[in-house]
């Protein structure tokens, strides 16, 4: 194009000014600059054209324009359709922002049984509004069929996301992932932000976050909903959540509903520090015996803290293991420190032998603390089952009440009557809960051993 005449030669005069506009726009040979790069990628433009028609298969379409956004660093949308694909969406890369139309108006489907939908992962990522399923629902022996597989995402922000049909909802990948020549081996997840996830219909698990050969750290789950209910029948798995190896994490609003569970509903194994601000199982069915419960604490210095607990519509039944039915609210591994304020429960059957707000197998290292506790329902003798010990030697308070605590090391719990079972150490006490005149205030261990050697102290004037 040529350009037009400037006063003087100066190109600050109108000429200079007028022409410096029109090339903004165009090439200098009069043509329309390429000016795509500035906006979001559209899957369904030209020269990507991808159908979104669910049944052209748009897996070199949505491969095309997912380069170019990452060639370029413009956003990539996805229009309302139905986008198939027969390979995983490999979308490993900084700073990455995809979104669709709405999780109601954008699906994305994977057409090939044992594969995964989308990786995602690396730095500043924002994927969001999207639906992702499969073309038929996906049986556990599918080990490979996960809807997203994690590669080291940190900084990033994922939310409004519906998965359905998967055999696990969102997996880190259980491999080293680096990020750079120098980057460490693992595969971990670092200050990332996840909301408003929809996952259903589940064979393996809705979550399956465990860290490989690094520990993950600080995110954020925020409005978590799960539920495996397909046909109005809740599929049985070993677990619904799970997390392994990290230190921080916080949950906001995490719901597990609808589903029949092998083993614990949530396990956190080897999870330093987990906060949660409202916590719901609802239609869960623990369908094992002996030591089960909706969420298992494991791992030496694990640590859980929920500010409100509810169980309601749900299941404790009596399935014989070798003996009663232990089944718990909460279990605790050795070593392990849980804490809830404000638990509820409603409308639940009950049925286990023994089923109690928190058990554990014989441990003497875990700290407990509840309070503001409504347990209807649960055995009255075994608030908290220990193995064949009535209670943990260690603190443990609910509604205020202390049932066991230490002082100065040593174990002080309550009863009337010496103890017949469990490990003691010289200077365990237990206080007398039924004192009469003439009687004794307690007992104290002179000899330690299992149960020990045990002496009444106290005498009370007849």
């Amino acid at each position: 194009m040529p350009t037009l005449p400037s006063v003087g030669g100066s190109t600050n005069t109108w000429g200079g000014e007028l022409s410096a506009w029109l090339l903004h726009d165009h090439n200098a040979d009069g043509t329309h600059k390429n000016t795509a790069a500035q906006g979001p990628i559209n899957v369904k433009a030209a020269p990507y054209s991808a159908a979104g028609d669910g049944s052209a298969d748009d897996t070199a379409a949505l491969d095309s324009a997912s380069a170019a956004a990452i060639a370029t660093g413009a956003p990539l949308y996805l229009p309302p359709g139905s986008y198939r694909r027969t390979t995983a969406w490999d979308l490993r890369a900084d700073g990455l922002v995809m979104f669709g139309a709405g999780a109601l108006k954008t699906t994305i489907v994977q057409a090939s049984a044992n594969t995964p939908i989308l990786l995602l992962g690396r730095q500043f990522q924002h994927v969001s509004d999207l639906k992702l399923t499969y073309a038929t629902a996906q049986p556990s022996t599918a080990t490979s069929a996960n809807a997203v597989v994690w590669y080291k995402p940190y900084l990033g922000t994922y939310e409004r996301i519906h998965v359905s049909k998967a055999a696990r909802g969102f997996h880190t990948a259980q491999a080293d992932y680096n990020l750079s020549a120098g980057d460490p081996d693992g595969n971990y997840t670092f200050s990332c932000t996840f909301a408003d996830w929809w996952i259903e219909e589940y064979s393996i698990r809705a979550l399956d976050f465990r860290s490989y050969n690094r520990r993950s750290t600080g995110c954020v789950f925020r409005n978590i909903y799960s539920v495996n209910e397909p046909a109005g029948v809740a599929t049985t798995v070993a677990r619904a959540w799970e997390f392994g190896v990290w230190d921080e994490i916080v949950m906001l609003q995490c719901n597990i509903e609808g589903v029949n569970c092998s083993t614990p509903a949530l396990l956190l194994n080897d999870v330093l520090n987990a906060t949660a601000y409202g916590l719901h199982f609802e239609r869960v069915k623990l369908v094992t015996g002996w030591n089960n419960s909706y969420i298992d604490l494991f791992g030496t210095a694990s640590k859980l803290t929920v500010d409100g607990l509810s169980v309601v519509f749900s299941n404790m039944p009596n399935v014989a293991n070798g003996g009663n039915t232990r089944a718990g609210i909460a279990k605790v591994g050795d070593g392990t420190f849980l804490t809830i304020r404000g638990f509820s429960q409603h409308s639940n059957t009950l049925t286990a032998d023994e089923r109690a707000l928190v058990v554990s197998d014989g441990l003497t290292t875990a700290i407990v603390e509840i309070t503001n506790s409504s347990h209807a329902g649960m055995t009255t003798a075994n608030i908290l089952i220990n193995g064949t010990q009535p209670q943990l030697p260690v603190l443990k308070r609910l509604n205020d009440s202390r049932y066991n605590w230490q002082e100065n090391g040593k174990s002080v719990t309550t009863g009337t009557a010496a103890p017949t079972t469990g490990t003691w150490a010289v200077g365990d006490k237990v206080i007398n809960t039924a004192p009469t005149a003439g009687g004794w205030t307690g007992w104290v261990c002179t000899t330690a051993g299992t149960p020990g050697t045990w002496k009444t102290y106290g005498a009370i004037a007849a």
